[in-house]
């Protein structure tokens, strides 16, 4: 926001006094609380406390001038005030045929001196007023635009984003510069669309509305505009969301207004989150999945029974390394960390990195003997050498596509309630919720899945031995 700051998270207005102006002021900035932490609140609150200060200056800029003998303040403030309501500061703009009739009114002022020449100040207001939008790209700026492109590399490299997530947020932004420049030639603006600073709220309000028309199955969408998108209602809301991450991302770290502050955006209706919710397998979908599983090759066999044994992501499997499979205390274990596996590997939170015992069913299947095969092979390192990593140097997605394509053709399971990798850990809640007695303790269920224990800080307190988990993990009869 223009001359607001913050000190110890209170917003303050603070307005630079010009180097000639500072003997009289004997400052040289003027400053006044705005008794606020909320942005939003400092937002309207800076209004009569910048126009003050502006008429101030003025004011003072006024006794310089020899043949103004009476400051007007008043007429000074009108004017501040005027601008800066009706959105002065580079949001929306008073017309042209208004600033000039304030101007006017300020001339045929009768029996007052009159000015020569208003202060600096207050013109740059009443300029940036008059701008036109067409006349946006003219703005004289002191640093490099603020690119979509660059801004979603500096975001996904400061969150440490996979190649596939920043590839999918550029082909967002990509889509929303190609409207931008449309849009902008249908209204006759020239500015460059690439420059995150100079989009304005109504514009990104109008692609909102324009994504939302033209989505996909859309019963607004009409024949004489813009085909579809192609986009469905989900892929839209989820857009629009990454966009405003890049906008408050970038609005942080360049200093300029994020423009979909305070937009309301789409949301998934309950009726599509509950189409999209996951099951759990049936027992009898357990028992062919794991017996099928057997002749389907490596990656697809362990994958299916150490997700069914331990309720562990297909990620975490899959970037496994053989040094994370070790005994412990005489308890063969999987290490679900990063100590041992490869630097492009990675886990989905704090929480994801434990230390579990291997049910027994994992181990009279022959899992150990597979372990030492490919030590054998090919030395200490990657579990399942024979993935080809993606271009992350992943080898969870591409396991995850394995699976489930097996799981979709092989076994002809077409329920899309099924998430042939995820509902393994829906399955492992659901045994130990509802078919063990007594339940399993919830922060133990927590704790064996890599679920954050919540906000109470006594849950991470303490360690969680693996004899125990063992004994709850052991408790799961095999179905096969």
């Amino acid at each position: 926001m223009d001359f607001v700051v913050q000190k110890k998270e209170i917003y303050w207005v603070r307005v630079v006094v010009p180097e000639e102006l500072v003997k009289i002021f004997g400052k040289k900035n003027l400053m006044e609380s705005l008794c606020t932490k909320d942005p939003t609140v400092a937002k309207h609150a800076r209004i009569p406390v910048i126009a003050k200060f502006q008429a101030e200056i003025a004011a003072a800029r006024a006794k310089l001038e020899p043949q103004t003998t009476v400051p007007i303040t008043a007429l000074v403030h009108e004017i501040v005030t005027k601008v800066i309501t009706r959105g002065g500061f580079g949001r929306r703009f008073v017309p042209q045929k208004e600033a000039d009739a304030i101007l006017e009114q300020l001339r045929k002022t009768t029996a007052i001196p009159i000015i020569k020449q208003i202060s600096p100040e207050v013109m740059e207001v009443i300029q940036r007023a008059r701008q036109a939008p067409e006349q946006r790209e003219t703005v004289t700026v002191t640093d490099d635009p603020v690119l979509f492109e660059k801004m979603v590399e500096a975001w996904a490299a400061e969150n440490h984003q996979p190649h596939q997530e920043e590839t999918l947020l550029l082909c967002e932004t990509t889509r929303f510069v190609n409207w931008l420049k449309e849009d902008r030639h249908e209204h006759g603006i020239a500015a460059l669309a690439e420059d995150m600073r100079l989009v304005t709220r109504d514009e990104f309000v109008r692609y909102k509305e324009y994504l939302l028309q033209h989505s996909k199955g859309s019963r607004n969408e009409s024949p004489k505009k813009t085909p579809a998108t192609g986009l469905g209602y989900t892929s839209v809301c989820r857009q629009l969301a990454d966009l405003r991450t890049l906008f408050i991302f970038a609005s942080k770290n360049r200093s300029f207004e994020n423009p979909t502050d305070e937009v309301t955006l789409p949301r998934r209706s309950p009726r599509i989150m509950a189409r999209n919710k996951w099951r759990s397998f049936t027992r009898e979908e357990r028992t062919r999945i794991l017996t099928e599983a057997r002749d389907a090759g490596p990656v697809i066999r362990w994958c299916q029974w150490i997700a069914w044994g331990i309720g562990a992501r297909v990620s975490e499997i899959a970037e496994a390394s053989t040094k994370d499979i070790c005994q412990i205390g005489g308890i063969w274990c999987i290490k679900i960390l990063l100590d041992d596996r490869e630097e492009t590997a990675d886990l989905k939170s704090e929480d994801s990195w434990r230390v579990l015992p291997l049910h027994s069913a994992i181990i009279r299947e022959g899992f150990l003997s597979y372990v030492e095969e490919i030590r054998r092979k090919h030395g200490d390192g990657p579990l399942f050498p024979m993935i080809t990593p993606n271009k992350d140097g992943r080898r969870g997605t591409p396991a995850s596509n394995k699976v489930s394509k097996w799981l979709r053709d092989k076994l002809k399971i077409p329920d899309r309630k099924i998430a042939p990798n995820h509902s393994w850990r829906h399955t492992f809640e659901t045994i130990h919720r509802n078919e063990l007695s007594p339940a399993t303790e919830t922060a133990i269920m927590k704790h064996i899945m890599g679920h954050s224990q919540g906000s109470d800080m006594s849950a991470h307190y303490g360690e969680f031995e693996i004899r125990r988990d063992r004994s709850d993990i052991e408790r799961m009869p095999c179905p096969v």
